[in-house]
């Protein structure tokens, strides 16, 4: 087809092993989603940006032991972070005392700094003046959290937004972002290991031998044809349509 039988050859060994690699991605898929990954590596990151500080000590309620409750916990508890768990059970006291798998595997940023904003300031919602107008009055709030590496941080981010709720409720949203962007550097190192190991598997399963592969479309030019054949296929099903030019505004051309 090429008039190159390297050629042929390299192109079929490319297409081979592509297909090898969207088999090796859809077994990381299935596993990932069996053993929840992406609300672990959620919930683990959350965390890191607390670092495990608390919302409430543990206390004695009606003779019962309450454990305490962490920024991370309450967060998971919140109405709005609720509404995206994968079923309507919820959490009790703890996330992991509950089935992972009902975890969210996706929080937005706005939800995240929105149940913040609420736990950092309570009961503002039932204030028909909102959440605090300055500065002093957002201390005033926070000196109900107890002292720890989360209450710092968060202090940090609202002294810089010098009392301005909306750039306070900016800068969450920044450092969760900036805070999801870490765990997804964890998960996109987890999963290339995870992927090494499955290729590595199906290679020696399948016995997928690149000096075997390459002598067979080498020595065969109808194998080399279908093979680059179905890769034309495949790349004419999944070229993204080209985008119509913009008319000028000025032409109408």
């Amino acid at each position: 087809m090429f008039n190159s039988t390297i050629l042929e050859v390299a192109i079929g060994m490319a297409f081979i092993y592509l297909l090898l690699s969207f088999f090796c991605s859809a077994i990381n898929e299935v596993i990932a989603s069996i053993f929840s990954s992406r609300a672990k590596n959620l919930e683990q990151g959350l965390r890191s940006l607390f670092t495990e500080g608390v919302k409430s000590e543990a206390a004695i309620v009606d003779g019962r032991e309450v454990p305490a409750l962490s920024l991370a916990d309450a967060i998971y508890q919140h109405g709005l972070v609720q509404s995206l768990y994968r079923s309507g059970a919820g959490i009790a006291r703890n996330v992991l005392a509950k089935d992972v798998k009902t975890l969210p595997s996706y929080i937005p940023s706005r939800i995240f700094a929105s149940a913040l904003l609420d736990i950092v300031f309570p009961d503002d919602k039932l204030n028909p003046t909102g959440l605090p107008k300055d500065l002093q009055a957002m201390l005033a709030k926070m000196k109900s959290l107890p002292d720890g590496k989360g209450k710092e941080a968060i202090l940090t981010l609202v002294v810089q937004a010098q009392g301005d709720i909306e750039q306070t409720r900016t800068a969450f949203e920044e450092w969760y972002d900036d805070g999801m962007d870490r765990a997804a550097g964890w998960y996109r190192r987890k999963t290339q290991y995870i992927l090494f190991v499955i290729g590595l598997t199906a290679a020696i399963l399948i016995n997928v031998d690149s000096i075997s592969v390459g002598t067979k479309l080498w020595a065969s030019p109808a194998l080399r044809t279908y093979t680059i054949d179905a890769a034309g296929d495949y790349e004419k099903a999944h070229v993204p349509a080209p985008v119509p030019a913009k008319a000028d505004a000025l032409t109408g051309a």
